[in-house]
């Protein structure tokens, strides 16, 4: 008997004929737990012969009896395949909160709750157990992270995406959230992590990024830390960036040195010639400056499409009334 009940194992598969094989394992099962690979093989029979109902509450029945927590995701996993959406979310929570804990079937009970449209206890099911998950386990804390931006859970969220923005597979995507985040509670905090950014993925969006919350910040000393870092290629590439030649030159002009501060400027105005933030940054230097001849031919240049732009106008009034053209300013004014 013995001899025929594993040549039907062995052959019956072959064949496709999976019936048999699945009566004669679960003969097996009744006198003794099976090994991981036997149950594993009935798990494979019990699909090909298409009775996933079943099979779900028989692995339910087993683990009741043997207490083996690899049935329990077996019949979780089944239960998700037939649609049995009921049983399968009690049996993934079931094996999620088992112990030991397991990120796998943690996972899948996760991403059954995300199908499903259950965010709420998607991230609770993930922040009850997210002690005991490494920092590598990327797809973990981005789902996490995910979960938490959309429910507006910003501490969760940024504790989560600081996990993922680490790990190999980090996305622009998880930076850009944890940055955002981590910019509402401490704005120096949104600067240096934009500035790792850059370091990491050489985007000059973040570079200009840090940049700017410098600036606000009236952390000049940082700014200029920033562009002292920079290597000669990646300064020729900044220099290609209008908005970087625009802080670089308000640097220059803090720090006393305006020829260099209007070499940006003018540069910046002919990589962007309708940049207007850039065109009235570079008005209010001259003024500043007393440059009287260079801001008349700016101001000449700019005339044409200063009206319809309000950016201009509060530049233009002074600029003009430098120049002792009151009736002009007066206009702007």
């Amino acid at each position: 008997a013995q001899e025929t009940s594993s040549a039907v194992l062995r052959l019956a598969p072959l064949v496709g004929q999976p019936e048999p094989a699945i009566t004669v394992w679960k003969a097996r099962a009744v006198h003794a737990n099976l090994t991981p690979q036997q149950w594993e093989d009935l798990y494979a029979l019990f699909e090909m012969a298409d009775r996933v109902p079943e099979a779900s509450r028989y692995f339910e029945d087993q683990y009741r009896r043997y207490a083996d927590l690899k049935l329990l995701e077996y019949a979780a996993q089944m239960a998700d395949y037939c649609g049995d959406d009921a049983r399968a979310v009690v049996l993934y929570n079931e094996r999620a909160n088992a112990t030991p804990f397991s990120l796998d079937a943690t996972t899948r009970a996760v991403l059954y709750l995300i199908r499903k449209d259950q965010l709420r206890d998607a991230f609770a099911l993930m922040h009850a157990h997210r002690d005991k998950v490494p920092p590598e386990a990327d797809e973990f804390w981005r789902t996490l992270g995910n979960t938490a931006w959309e429910l507006q859970e910003s501490a969760a969220a940024e504790s989560a995406y600081r996990n993922s923005a680490q790990g190999k597979g980090a996305t622009l995507g998880d930076w850009s959230r944890l940055i955002y985040l981590a910019r509402q509670r401490s704005t120096a905090l949104g600067a240096e992590l934009s500035l790792s950014a850059y370091q990491r993925f050489g985007r000059l969006d973040d570079l200009v990024y840090a940049l700017e919350i410098y600036g606000q910040l009236a952390d000049f000393s940082s700014q200029q830390r920033v562009v002292n870092g920079l290597s000669p290629a990646q300064l020729q590439l900044a220099q290609a960036r209008p908005q970087f030649l625009l802080l670089r030159a308000q640097l220059y002009q803090r720090q006393g040195e305006p020829n260099k501060a209007w070499a940006d400027l003018r540069h910046a105005m002919a990589l962007a010639p309708g940049n207007s933030q850039i065109g009235a940054s570079a008005l209010w230097f001259l003024i500043d400056q007393g440059r009287t001849t260079e801001m008349a031919t700016l101001l000449r240049l700019l005339e044409r499409e200063s009206p319809n732009n309000p950016d201009y106008w509060l530049a233009f009034a002074a600029g003009h009334q430098v120049l002792n053209h009151h009736h002009a300013a007066l206009v702007w004014y």
